[in-house]
């Protein structure tokens, strides 16, 4: 995954942005379920607050299993740069979706955020003694927990967020699959 991919999911999200900005203009009280309509944000389902509560969570641990892969060792034959690549589609597939629920109910418009670049990642060398392979495992691992929790919590979640639930899902689980590749390759 590269930047190009990141940066053709922006471009989506902005231009999903500004379809949205235009129905909302058109249409601005959207009933729920049922149409019936609900107190607070229009159109909301009263678990709907519950379900933002846990994406947030869920990008809050993405976040932090990001550093984690981010400080292990580029050893990993490219599975953990492809892990760290599949867990910011998950966050932004979640600002995504979170961002396409405000604008359409409250009618704001999200914030964007920039992907850095990742070094080049490749085998285990000569010069990663064994114990920082150790501690560098260890950080994948612990990532591994992080995504897992976060993808209960994604899975917890009961609003359908236009489909980005979803997607958010499929990419933290990829990322984790991608991590216990990397492990498998050391």
């Amino acid at each position: 995954m590269k930047l190009q991919t990141i940066t053709g999911i922006a471009a989506t999200a902005a231009l999903f942005i500004a379809l949205g900005t235009v129905a909302h203009a058109q249409n601005p009280a959207q009933p729920g379920k049922g149409g019936k309509m609900h107190a607070g944000r229009p159109g909301r389902n009263p678990g709907d607050k519950a379900s933002d509560r846990l994406l947030r969570e869920a990008s809050q641990r993405i976040e932090r299993a990001q550093r984690l892969m981010r400080n292990a060792l580029p050893i990993y034959d490219g599975h953990r740069a492809n892990a760290i690549d599949l867990s910011q589609i998950a966050q932004w597939e979640i600002k995504i979706g979170l961002a396409w629920d405000k604008l359409h109910e409250q009618g704001k418009a999200p914030q964007s955020a920039a992907k850095s670049g990742e070094p080049k990642e490749g085998k285990r060398g000569a010069n990663h003694d064994d114990e920082s392979v150790k501690r560098s495992n260890q950080k994948l691992m612990a990532a591994g927990k992080l995504l897992e929790d976060a993808l209960a919590l994604i899975g917890r979640a009961q609003h359908d967020y236009n489909g980005h639930r979803a997607k958010a899902g499929e990419a933290t689980q990829k990322a984790i699959q991608q991590l216990k590749e990397a492990l498998q390759s050391v």
